[in-house]
C-alpha cells in the first residue's frame, strides 16, 4: 500500500488508507504501507500522535524520506536574492533585461519541479524502497492512493519493474478537479498526459464517487466498466450516541474552509434570522472548527456585530477526537461544498457516524447532493443567503418541536468502513486472479 498521507498525519487523505489497512489486516491479508517520514511532512500537515494507536500491530509501516526539489530551488533563490539585495548592487537597464530573461527561465525550471506536485522527488525513493519491499515480502498486488499524484507515477514504475499488478485509488479528481485550471498551461498539458498514461497502465482504477468513475469512463474509451470501480469513503461504526439536550440549537461545521467554500452566505443567513427575531439570539449557536482561509476580513466584520457576538465561534484545527465530540454534541451539521460536482468531502462520512441532520451547502447536482438526497440524511441548498436562511429556520423549528433528530443507522449502513474494505478486497482478488 503506497500512501503518502498516513498517521500521524491527520489530514483527510490519511483516513482512507488507515482504515483499509486496518480491515484488510483483519481478514488475514499481510499489509505493508510505504509512506513518508514524519519529519518530511509539509508544514501545513497537522500531526495527531493519537492516530498512531489506530494502526494495527500486524500492519508493517515503512517510512522514507521525501525530496522536494522545487522547495530547495525556491529557498536557494530567496537566499541569493537576499544576498544581492544586501549588497545593494546597482543594475543598468541592459543587465536588467538579461536578468529578466534568466528569471523567466528560472521560474520555468522551478515550475517543472512541481509537476505533478511537490512530492515528485519522492518517486525515485519509492521506486528503490518499493522494489526492495516487493522482493523481500513477495507482494501480490500494489495499491496506490492519491493524491499526491507522484505516488501513482511511482506505482506505475513499480509495476513495470516488478510485474506486480497495480490498483490506483483516486480519492479526488486529478485533471477533472476545478482547481486544475489554476495550473499553468505547461503543467496542464503534461499532467493530462500523465493521468492518461498511469490509468492505461493500471490493472484496476478506483474512484471515490460514482460521478468520478463515470468521468473516467467518458474521457478514456480504452477503459471497460470492469476496470473502473467505485468505493466511497466511509466511517467507523461508533457506539450509539444519545441525542444531546442543548439549550440552544447548535450547528457545527468541522474542517478547513478554503477555495470556493465561502462561509459568508451562511453567516449572513444566521445574522438575518436573529436580526429579524425569527430565532432568538440565545437559542442559536454555530461552531466553525478548522482554519478559515476565505473571506476572512468580511467574516470578521460580521462576527464583530452585536447580533453574532456569542452566537458564532471559530476554532482552529482540533484533534480528531475533540472534533468528533463537537459533532456528537450538535443538533445539525454543516457542510460547505460548492463547485466540486465530482467530489464528496470526507467530513460527510464523518457526519454519518453521529447521525445528525446535515445541511449540505452545495450544487443541487453532483456527488455530494446525490448522497444526501438519496439516503435522506439532510437538506441540500445552494450557497445563497436566502436559501440557507430558509433551511436553517426549518431545521430550527423541527428542533424546537421535536428535539434533536437521530436518523436510523440503517440509512448509511453501506458506508461503514468495514463494508468499503470488503469491496477493496474483492477488487484486489480479481486483479490478482486475472
Amino acid at each position: 500500500m503506497l500512501a503518502y498521507y498516513f498517521p500521524p498525519d491527520s489530514s483527510s487523505g490519511a483516513f482512507r488508507p488507515l482504515f483499509f489497512s486496518k480491515y484488510l489486516s483483519k481478514k488475514g491479508i499481510k499489509v505493508t504501507v510505504l509512506t513518508a517520514r514524519e519529519t518530511d511532512f509539509l508544514p501545513f500537515q497537522v500531526l495527531d500522535k493519537m492516530m498512531l494507536s489506530q494502526i494495527p500491530s500486524n500492519v508493517r509501516v515503512v517510512r522514507t524520506r521525501v525530496l522536494r526539489p522545487r522547495e530547495f530551488l525556491i529557498n536557494l533563490k530567496h537566499k541569493f536574492s537576499k544576498k544581492a539585495h544586501q549588497k545593494g548592487e546597482s543594475i543598468n537597464s541592459q543587465k536588467k533585461e538579461k536578468e529578466s530573461f534568466f528569471k523567466i527561465l528560472k521560474d520555468i525550471f522551478i515550475e517543472f519541479f512541481a509537476i505533478p506536485d511537490a512530492q515528485m522527488g519522492w518517486i525515485p525513493i519509492v521506486l528503490r524502497e518499493g522494489i526492495r519491499i516487493i522482493k523481500k515480502n513477495k507482494i501480490d498486488v500494489i495499491y496506490v492512493t492519491g493524491s499526491p499524484w507522484s505516488s501513482m507515477i511511482a506505482g506505475v514504475l513499480l509495476r513495470s519493474q516488478t510485474g506486480v499488478p497495480l490498483v490506483l485509488d483516486f480519492r479526488d479528481p486529478w485533471v477533472s478537479n476545478p482547481g486544475f485550471i489554476l495550473r499553468s498551461k505547461l503543467s496542464r498539458l503534461i499532467e493530462k498526459k500523465m493521468e492518461r498514461k498511469i490509468i492505461s497502465n493500471a490493472d484496476a482504477v478506483i474512484a471515490n464517487t460514482s460521478e468520478l468513475r463515470d468521468d473516467f469512463l467518458k474521457r478514456y474509451p480504452f477503459l471497460t466498466i470492469n476496470q473502473v470501480y467505485t468505493i466511497n469513503n466511509g466511517f467507523e461504526d461508533h457506539v450509539d450516541f444519545k441525542a444531546p439536550k442543548n439549550s440552544a440549537f447548535t450547528m457545527v461545521h468541522t474542517g478547513d474552509i478554503y477555495f470556493s467554500r465561502n462561509p459568508l452566505p451562511l453567516l449572513q443567513a444566521v445574522y438575518n434570522l436573529i436580526f429579524t427575531k425569527k430565532i432568538p439570539k440565545n437559542r442559536l449557536r454555530l461552531f466553525l472548527i478548522g482554519d478559515l482561509e476565505t473571506a476572512i476580513d468580511d467574516v470578521r466584520v460580521l462576527l464583530n456585530t452585536d447580533v453574532l457576538k456569542n452566537v458564532v465561534q471559530i476554532f482552529s484545527r482540533l484533534p480528531y477526537e475533540k472534533s468528533l465530540k463537537y459533532q456528537i454534541d450538535s443538533d445539525a451539521l454543516i457542510l460547505i461544498q460548492p463547485d466540486l460536482p465530482l467530489q464528496v468531502p470526507r467530513k460527510l462520512y464523518d457526519y454519518m457516524a453521529v447521525r445528525k441532520p446535515i445541511l449540505a451547502i452545495t450544487n443541487s447536482f453532483g456527488a455530494t447532493a446525490s448522497i444526501v438526497n438519496q439516503y435522506g440524511i439532510g437538506e441540500v441548498v445552494t450557497n445563497a443567503t436566502d436559501s440557507i436562511q430558509e433551511k436553517v429556520l426549518k431545521l430550527y423549528n423541527e428542533w424546537e418541536n421535536f428535539g434533536t433528530k437521530l436518523y436510523p443507522k440503517s440509512l448509511t449502513h453501506d458506508f461503514i468502513n468495514s463494508r468499503q474494505a470488503e469491496k477493496l478486497v474483492s477488487i484486489l482478488d480479481s486483479v490478482i486472479n486475472s
